[in-house]
């Protein structure tokens, strides 16, 4: 790779939103890491986990849960109970 190119940086760019909705499948993918089960995100808030060569699409936690328990797999952690979840506002407004 040219010298020019070396400090490119990529940056992923997630809304907010996203990123809430990802921290939901927390207690999954810590547990999926542990098992070293390879899974990867899809859109919109997907979870696409690869097992005995098969992918298996999630689309819920809830769902998540569930596949690991027919799995035979059990969670590394159990959910945080949270509060009901906030409505995120955009950041910008209509004038």
């Amino acid at each position: 790779m040219p010298d020019k190119y070396k400090s490119i940086q990529l940056y992923s760019d997630l809304s907010a939103l996203t990123l809430q909705k990802r921290k939901e499948y927390k207690d999954i993918t810590e547990t999926l890491r542990a098992r070293q089960v390879p899974y990867r995100w899809g859109h919109p808030v997907r979870l696409l986990i690869q097992r005995n060569g098969t992918v298996t699409t999630i689309l819920s936690p809830e769902e998540g849960r569930k596949t690991l328990r027919t799995w035979g797999i059990a969670l590394q952690q159990q959910p945080e109970k949270t509060q009901a979840t906030q409505r995120l506002t955009p950041e910008w407004k209509k004038q």
